[in-house]
């Protein structure tokens, strides 16, 4: 298992799992708000997001492990 911290060209297929993270919380599906979050976050460095990439044929190959909020609201990193 690898485990780094996420590049611009992983956003679109972490959105996919996010979005699934957030309709486990009962919110609604909204695939293009959560790339539209992920992609906010990422680009005004308010959060660090990793992803531990498995190799094992029976996952779904990534997992994000992201902190924030499940209502896709900004928050800030600490420096």
């Amino acid at each position: 298992m690898n485990i780094r911290e996420i590049q611009r060209n992983d956003i679109k297929e972490l959105s996919k799992l996010f979005d699934k993270y957030r309709i486990f919380y009962k919110k609604k599906s909204d695939l293009q708000a959560a790339e539209k979050f992920l992609n906010e976050r990422f680009q005004n460095n308010e959060s660090i997001v990793f992803v531990a990439e498995s190799s094992a044929k029976d996952s779904e190959g990534k997992l994000v492990l992201l902190i924030g909020d499940i209502a896709m609201m900004r928050f800030k990193k600490s420096n």
